[in-house]
């Protein structure tokens, strides 16, 4: 999925569930919004728990704002028969940050590779169907170095805006900000940062980067 210029990104806003049934067999769906493998080994050690008679637990993720992070698992199932066909749902809908698993109970007749495909492809829609996509911003994570007013001044300004999420404040001299930043607002913000702390106007500010005074850095989330 590619989503670069994009300022937000699709996910699951709850977890949900779906299934299908073919030929005796029940394919049992529970789709979670994630953003780790911890978070996915969770999840599969509570249904293999739940499900312990089962015969497969399968599944597929995408992390990342960005999708390049995934996997599929056909435990046990035909090789792409399982693991393939839910990542193309996922896919299909446009969502990253989430796992669905596809529980099967064996119903004594076999489907064969097309329609394994078909099951587990279709219990994993019924999964996203069931669930609530929603929209979240896309967000970098900036730390920012200044001294001590300047900090109370920038604070005052981040802790206003909506999406900004400060992660950790260090005060002193000098004083340290990691802030994650919505993609789609932080130019405005930084220019608000700017205005206030280089006391100009914005029709007189040419260039928005650097801001006289304190250091920016941006990492990896």
């Amino acid at each position: 999925m590619d989503q670069a210029g994009m300022s937000t990104y699709l996910t699951l806003g709850n977890a949900s569930y779906g299934e299908y049934h073919e030929k005796g067999s029940k394919f049992l769906a529970y789709a979670f919004p994630v953003e780790t493998a911890p978070q996915v080994r969770n999840h599969l050690m509570d249904l293999q728990k739940e499900h312990s008679k089962a015969r497969h637990v399968c599944y597929a993720y995408r992390f990342g704002t960005g999708g390049l992070e995934f996997r599929t698992v056909d435990d046990g199932e035909p090789s792409g028969t399982a693991g393939k066909p839910i990542l193309q749902q996922i896919d299909k809908h446009q969502v990253t940050d989430v796992v669905i698993f596809v529980v099967r109970y064996f119903g004594g007749v076999l489907l064969g590779a097309p329609g394994l495909t078909r099951a587990y492809k279709q219990a994993a829609e019924q999964a996203i169907i069931q669930g609530q996509i929603v929209s979240r911003d896309i967000v970098e994570h900036w730390v920012i170095e200044c001294n001590f007013v300047q900090s109370q001044q920038i604070l005052g300004i981040l802790k206003p805006e909506p999406g900004v999420q400060i992660v950790n404040t260090v005060l002193g001299e000098p004083s340290l900000i990691s802030v994650n930043l919505p993609l789609i607002s932080k130019e405005e913000i930084f220019m608000k940062i700017k205005m206030k702390l280089e006391n100009r106007k914005r029709k007189d500010i040419a260039e928005l980067l650097p801001i006289e005074g304190i250091s920016l850095s941006k990492n990896s989330i």
